[in-house]
């Protein structure tokens, strides 16, 4: 759980206001917040090779 006291967050309106936003866009309580991913590009493995293709057609993995 997100805390504005363990953290020493100062911006609890700015908080305050994503949640509101979150749950008034998507019906999701609580979200201060999202993560993100990204594509690493790989060197083509011998096996599995078509497991590691992403949606550009590039051999990569996915990490967030």
């Amino acid at each position: 759980m997100f805390s504005a006291h363990f953290c020493g967050v100062s911006w609890a309106k700015p908080l305050r206001t994503t949640k509101e936003d979150f749950h008034r866009i998507a019906e999701f309580p609580n979200v201060v917040g999202c993560i993100d991913g990204t594509h690493i590009p790989i060197i083509a493995p011998s096996e599995n090779e078509a497991d590691f293709v992403n949606r550009r057609s590039i051999h990569s993995i996915n990490v967030q």
